[in-house]
């Protein structure tokens, strides 16, 4: 499974063999010939893993599935500005050298495990807004509930908090203001910044199995809804590549968690590293990313 089943063709090596013709006895029959081949070690893969950072991660979710008995519960750790990543783990898990606690319906959640984001989505409706021009932070809204297509989006403090700034309704964690901001976006627009931040579809990590997402977007209130992240399912792996795009000032890269393999004598035999799979356009203030791009930054 995992890394395992992703790497096992040359993970494996190859037997070696030695065939000849032999008596009842067990003696080569002279003049026949003997055809032998020597066994090769399987190459070896490196991990991006930081083993001090993973002991301390699986620590602390130990700790918080003691307290919260979550049936599901997920953590990964990744570098923003390589996409390395550096420590992951779930619960449910399992004993590797046991296989205690593991089960058929065993799933990676970082790739496999689709769920919707909430309120983390809204940093993309932000970022979509701000890039097609449409963000006014300082314009006011009131807050609470909105109607669109006759359905109701609430804030999570339903009483809302009054006539407020679409920068403050942003900082409270407002539905309403990302409702508000989709409309104004228009739903095809808002599409296009849902793909260009490669949700909808794999991230090619190279774990077996890994899911696409989905998402309701036939309605109004089902567009508007996923501008504060309901009605869209993704992957871990996926949100942890599009922040990537925030955080690298509109440079999505792409997580990996490979970052070499070797023969077994110890050479290189390919190397993984830091490779860029950011959407094409976004704008910065006049800042430019670096040449090497060609394009401009979030």
């Amino acid at each position: 499974m995992g890394l395992e089943q992703a790497f096992n063709s040359i993970l494996n090596g190859r037997d070696g063999f030695k065939k000849s013709e032999q008596d009842n006895n067990g003696y080569q029959i002279p003049g026949t010939l003997q055809k032998d081949r020597q066994p090769q070690n399987g190459d070896n893969v490196y991990t991006t893993l930081d083993s001090r950072l993973q002991t301390l991660l699986e620590t602390e979710v130990s700790s918080l599935q003691a307290k919260v008995h979550a049936k599901s519960l997920g953590a990964t750790l990744m570098n923003a500005k390589t996409g390395e990543i550096l420590a992951t783990t779930q619960r449910p898990t399992f004993n590797p050298q046991t296989g205690k606690g593991i089960g058929n319906a065993w799933r990676n959640s970082l790739t496999q495990d689709l769920y919707e984001p909430g309120s983390t989505m809204k940093i993309f409706t932000m970022a979509a807004s701000i890039d097609s021009g449409h963000y006014n932070g300082n314009a006011l809204y009131n807050s609470g509930r909105y109607e669109v297509g006759g359905r109701i989006v609430p804030d999570w403090n339903t009483g809302g908090w009054g006539l407020i700034s679409y920068n403050k309704g942003f900082a409270l964690s407002s539905n309403v203001a990302m409702a508000h901001l989709e409309q104004q976006m228009g739903s095809e627009t808002w599409k296009k910044y849902i793909k260009r931040f490669d949700f909808l579809k794999s991230t090619n990590f190279g774990l077996p199995g890994e899911q696409s997402g989905s998402y309701q977007f036939s309605l109004p209130i089902e567009q508007a809804n996923t501008a504060f992240g309901q009605g869209i399912q993704v992957t871990q792996i996926q949100m942890l590549q599009a922040l990537s795009a925030i955080a690298n000032n509109g440079k999505m890269l792409k997580p990996y968690v490979v970052r070499k393999v070797t023969s077994s004598s110890g050479q290189t035999i390919k190397k993984y590293g830091k490779k860029s799979d950011w959407p094409a356009g976004f704008k910065s203030n006049g800042r430019s990313c670096p040449k090497t791009y060609g394009r401009r930054c979030l």
